[in-house]
């Protein structure tokens, strides 16, 4: 092992992630996070691999790589970018209410540059709970909190389509009106 062989394993795996070899990126995670759980690396690693499990589709094995690092430290609670993949996880395995509330801390972090997609991904953990008026609420809240955002236009459609669910077709016709005004072409 020289001095590098930290550094060198982890630019490997995540070079094997950026490109699209998912299986063997996660498996280079697994291997590094064996031979270096003690480098200061490790957490960024863990991170990696959590988010690659959940795009190669193995949520429960995501869950419990970033649970792992959830519990490793009280300041991880209240990481932006770990709850972010960890809500986005759960809501993969269908725990959509346990994933909202993951995403809810991702989405209110101050400065967290992926805090319009967290809300975004919030509400529609919510619709897919069955949590219709909140989904609601948070996607028409998104333009105002993130109106600089790319979501901010789209999130107008989704805030009508979960008002019409909820069964509140007038506020429902509202935001549907500035979707189709905000996009007269999509």
């Amino acid at each position: 092992e020289g001095k590098f062989a930290a550094q060198v394993g982890f630019y490997r795996a995540e070079s094997l992630y950026h490109l699209g070899k998912l299986r063997e990126a996660a498996t280079a995670y697994q291997e590094w996070l064996a031979e270096h759980s003690s480098d200061p690396l490790a957490r960024e690693v863990q991170l990696a691999l959590g988010a690659t499990q959940t795009e190669l589709g193995e949520a429960k094995e995501a869950i419990a790589t970033l649970t792992k690092l959830l519990q490793s430290s009280e300041q991880d609670a209240t990481d932006p970018e770990l709850t972010l993949r960890l809500g986005t996880a759960l809501v993969e395995d269908g725990q959509y209410a346990k994933g909202a509330e993951q995403l809810a801390v991702a989405a209110a972090a101050s400065g967290f540059a992926d805090a319009d997609y967290a809300l975004e991904q919030q509400a529609a953990a919510l619709f897919q709970a069955g949590e219709y008026r909140q989904a609601a609420e948070l996607y028409a809240a998104l333009p105002q909190r993130f109106p600089q955002s790319d979501l901010a236009a789209s999130s107008s459609a989704s805030a009508g389509k979960s008002y019409y669910q909820a069964g509140d077709f007038a506020t429902a016709a509202t935001h549907l009106k500035r979707a189709l005004e905000a996009a007269p072409n999509d």
